[in-house]
């Protein structure tokens, strides 16, 4: 009987026990949008060699935001290929532990 109550309950409150729990770890931030731009600089030095071309260096110029109880924070930041390589592995991962997660 007990068993039946607790899954009965879950069920119907699960999602405000989320919340709750994830207010209680000091986690009520959540993604609220992503905006982002490829900026292209050139890189080369002045005793570069006559006749060398300075190269592109390709950089993403991203803004996030994050929302929670007291409004949106703009968190503004760049990345270059190895960094956007780093993310996206990190990123895979959590999808990949989301969807074998239970719920």
């Amino acid at each position: 009987d007990n068993i039946k109550c607790f899954t009965k309950f879950w069920a119907k409150e699960k999602e405000r026990i989320h919340v709750a729990t994830l207010r209680f770890r000091g986690m009520s931030r959540q993604f609220a949008g992503l905006k982002w731009r490829v900026a292209s600089s050139y890189q080369g030095t002045t005793a570069q060699a006559e006749g060398e071309a300075p190269y592109l260096h390709p950089t993403a110029m991203v803004r996030m935001d994050v929302a929670d109880s007291g409004g949106i924070e703009e968190l503004t930041f760049q990345m270059d290929r190895p960094m956007l390589d780093k993310m996206l592995g990190a990123l895979q991962t959590i999808q990949g532990r989301i969807e074998v997660a239970p719920g």
